[in-house]
């Protein structure tokens, strides 16, 4: 990790000067975060999800949670390039990703990474 982090800093990624240093640990949550019931039943149609609520918190008088509201992509060729892709995000990581996104800059395929609240990157989130 101190070597990884040593090659790392000061780097350029995506326009932006990284710089890496050590912090102090995060605390596990008790139980794990699940997301709502309605998030794990998978539909042909858009459904609505709300993001959980660590135990403890609150939000202000008169505030609610964010609704997100995911569209099934209807492409079946752009849900295979999005499950393909958020498969090896998952098993490789944020650098994985990185990589990607400047390789297929401008690969039509990949724009809904670039498109942050366009239909195809929510779902792919």
């Amino acid at each position: 990790a101190e070597k990884a982090k040593e090659q790392l800093d000061g780097k350029m990624i995506n326009g932006f000067d990284l710089r890496l240093g050590w912090g102090r640990a995060s605390p596990r949550p008790a139980a794990p975060m699940r997301p709502p019931g309605r998030l794990n039943n998978m539909q042909n149609g858009p459904f609505m999800g709300s993001a959980p609520i660590p135990p403890g918190s609150s939000f202000p008088p008169g505030m609610v949670p964010p609704q997100i509201v995911v569209e099934i992509p209807q492409d079946k060729e752009v849900i295979s390039v999005i499950h393909t892709t958020a498969s090896y995000v998952a098993k490789d990581g944020a650098r994985f990703e990185n990589i990607i996104m400047d390789r297929e800059r401008n690969n039509p395929k990949f724009s809904f990474m670039f498109q942050p609240w366009s239909p195809q990157n929510i779902y792919y989130r």
